[in-house]
């Protein structure tokens, strides 16, 4: 049944031991009186049962609490945790945290806490499906991200507005994260994000006077520059401009006309500062777009 698996092999022993089927003897181990009647059908189904009989003698809620950290990751910050708990109306369950670290089921770290194996943490989040309460637990990971100052944190923010079926407030932080992702991430990780944010555009019919689609766009334009593919940068501006002077986008029509001016600086100073004069003129008599400040 192990498959040639170590790790299925090793942890299968564990689970005999802490349930008393096997004890130790003079000469090794020995056959204890509770002697499982059948071997665990695979490695996922064996820690199911181990956080379940961690759980059996536990309120409801620390399960609950479990799963909600199971959310978070397989590496749960302690403040993370705690506030988004608070976002649920439920208490950390410190004991219960204690007797997992006692069965090896999770390990401290700095900060926080770390589920043992991820097949532990995809047990307990199955737990949460099946009782109809993953959702509500990725609501309280994006209420606490959405308080978070971190740009970086829009991405997991949206992520978890997806696992809730939030599908359509989801876009605008995942824009965000692609757009603090140029210069800060791999293309190919960039793209993905943006054409992710795009595909979600789609997906809930959002209209194409909806400015949303020139800021995905520009994400995209940014990153072709970024990796020298200035055609393709090009073409995406281009995409961004018509969209925006059909629909009326201040700011996406700025920040196109701004970045074609920065593309053509080297090649064409004077068409780069008759793109600056036109930049200027969008801009005439407006102090503030959408919150950001133009003058």
């Amino acid at each position: 049944r192990t498959a040639g698996n170590p790790l299925f092999a090793i942890s299968l022993v564990r689970d005999w031991v802490e349930r008393g089927a096997l004890r130790a003897g003079p000469g090794g181990f020995r056959l204890g009186e509770r002697v499982p009647a059948e071997l665990p059908a695979d490695l996922g189904r064996m820690w199911k049962d181990r956080v379940l009989r961690v759980l059996s003698d536990r309120p409801a809620a620390d399960g609950h609490a479990l799963e909600l950290a199971a959310c978070l990751g397989l590496q749960v910050d302690d403040v993370e945790w705690s506030s988004a708990l608070a976002e649920a109306g439920l208490a950390p369950p410190y004991a219960l945290l204690e007797q997992l670290m006692r069965q090896a089921l999770v390990v401290p770290l700095d900060g926080g806490w770390a589920f043992v194996h991820g097949m532990l943490r995809e047990a307990v989040m199955h737990g949460a499906e099946s009782g109809r309460r993953l959702a509500g637990h990725h609501l309280a990971c994006a209420a606490m991200l959405k308080r978070s100052s971190r740009r970086q944190d829009q991405g997991r923010m949206a992520q978890h507005l997806i696992g809730a079926g939030r599908q359509e407030e989801a876009i605008d932080p995942m824009i965000q994260q692609a757009t603090f992702m140029v210069n800060n991430a791999p293309h190919d990780a960039i793209i993905a994000v943006a054409q992710r944010a795009l595909d979600l555009l789609g997906l809930m019919e959002v209209p194409p006077s909806d400015a949303r689609w020139g800021r995905a766009w520009l994400a995209l334009a940014w990153v072709e520059r970024d990796r020298g593919d200035l055609g393709a940068s090009r073409g995406w501006l281009s995409r961004v401009e018509t969209a925006a002077e059909i629909h009326g986008w201040v700011r996406e029509r700025m920040c196109a006309l701004a970045e074609r001016a920065e593309a053509t600086r080297r090649e064409d100073l004077a068409e780069a500062f008759a793109l600056h004069q036109r930049v200027l003129a969008v801009a005439d008599g407006v102090l503030f777009v959408d919150g950001m400040k133009i003058y």
